[in-house]
């Protein structure tokens, strides 16, 4: 029995040490990634990120659980969403992306058959994802801006009869074909943006305070739940991992040395000091 529970010990510590360094390095290596990959000026960003990374990543489960209560003990107002934002955000979602695909058959296509002329394959390959990538986020956020600004508002019937005429009419293809549709439908929905845009901005900035105060209690209700020491200690250990990759140049020496800094602070601070003095619980044996 006693061999039994010692061997569970054994096979405990094995296991948080591996995820020590599975963690550490994981976190220095994106650290290191983001820091190589902005200027020179913000390559601090990346310390940042693996600092957060470390932070979190120490017994997750309990920074799930206490996201709840965070929130519960700091908001001190709740966005109710009526039952249509959803839809709502369905269709701005698909009619913007409509207005967005026609703008880019018609200006956008001209451009990038250019570039693969010219036998730019690798630059048409990189801009073009990045401008996928920047469509459907800016797609997102417009549906996701409108469908909320609507929630709030419930003026649905007034907002959106240009768009409940899109989406109505009976003339399908007179509606979707891309020369009238680019003509007579983009700039309506374009002026519409820009009126309701202004409108939702100057709400956010009037609520910016208040969000920041909801904001800095929120994140204290958090730290409160979830500190310790040894989430200190894995973020420490995941920064100088993310300094010496992106001095070094290398996103996998920063993995390996925030690994190997783990590993160092499992073994002396956390097994030599932290556990023995009783701020961790003592291993079963």
């Amino acid at each position: 029995m006693a061999q039994g529970r010692a061997l569970k010990g054994e096979n405990l510590m094995k296991q948080e040490y591996w995820n020590t360094f599975f963690v550490c390095a994981i976190g220095a290596g994106i650290g290191s990634l983001i820091a190589l990959e902005m200027s020179p000026l913000f390559w601090w960003v990346g310390l940042i990120v693996g600092g957060l990374i470390g932070y979190l990543s120490y017994e997750w489960r309990a920074v799930v659980r206490a996201f709840p209560a965070a929130w519960r003990a700091a908001r001190g107002w709740q966005l109710q969403l009526p039952s249509d934002f959803w839809l709502m955000f369905a269709l701005n979602t698909g009619v913007f992306l409509s207005v967005l695909i026609d703008m880019i058959s018609i200006v956008m296509l001209p451009v990038f058959a250019g570039a693969l002329v010219n036998g730019d394959i690798d630059s048409f390959s990189s801009s073009f994802l990045i401008f996928v990538i920047g469509i459907l986020t800016a797609v997102t956020v417009i549906a996701l801006s409108f469908g909320f600004w609507d929630a709030m508002s419930r003026n649905v019937e007034g907002e959106y009869r240009v768009l409940r005429d899109v989406v109505r009419a009976r003339h399908v293809m007179r509606i979707v074909f891309p020369p009238f549709f680019f003509l007579w439908h983009s700039p309506r929905f374009i002026l519409l943006g820009v009126i309701k845009g202004a409108h939702a901005m100057g709400k956010m900035i009037i609520r910016l305070p208040r969000f920041a105060r909801f904001l800095r209690r929120f994140s204290w209700e958090l730290f409160v739940r979830i500190h310790s020491e040894r989430r200190l200690l894995r973020s420490v250990d995941i920064m100088l991992g993310t300094a010496v990759g992106y001095f070094a140049g290398s996103a996998l020496v920063g993995a390996a040395i925030g690994g190997i800094f783990g590993l160092i602070d499992q073994a002396i601070i956390t097994e030599g000091w932290l556990r023995p003095k009783g701020y961790i619980p003592v291993r079963p044996s």
